[in-house]
């Protein structure tokens, strides 16, 4: 979902935002690439830096996730409640705060 705020966006960005390893990120940007997901560019104002932007297929699918999260969220204020989801939600964001996990800035739980 980060790229969906930042796009078009550097790899070490992406790494930042996520919490992993320039490495770790390379390997998630191979992957996206040879599903279509993403296009990679050289950044014509710093040849170093390796500019990521969504593709077509990557915002359908980015679309999709989010709806999904979307109706996982409608499920859980269902089965709880709106009051009691939100109290849930707000402890999720919490745990993943304290374990050092990026919250972000359009994911409410």
């Amino acid at each position: 979902m980060a790229m969906k705020h930042m796009a078009p966006v550097s790899q070490a960005e992406l790494a930042t935002v996520f919490g992993i390893t320039p490495a770790g990120m390379s390997t998630m940007t191979d992957r996206l690439l040879a599903a279509g997901y993403i296009t990679r560019q050289q950044d014509p104002t710093l040849r170093r830096r390796n500019v990521l932007e969504l593709t077509p297929e990557g915002w359908a699918k980015l679309d999709a996730i989010s709806a999904a999260w979307d109706a996982v969220d409608a499920r859980i204020r269902d089965a709880l409640g709106a009051e009691d989801a939100e109290i849930l939600f707000g402890l999720a964001r919490r745990l993943r705060q304290a374990l050092g996990r990026p919250v972000g800035p359009s994911h409410e739980a």
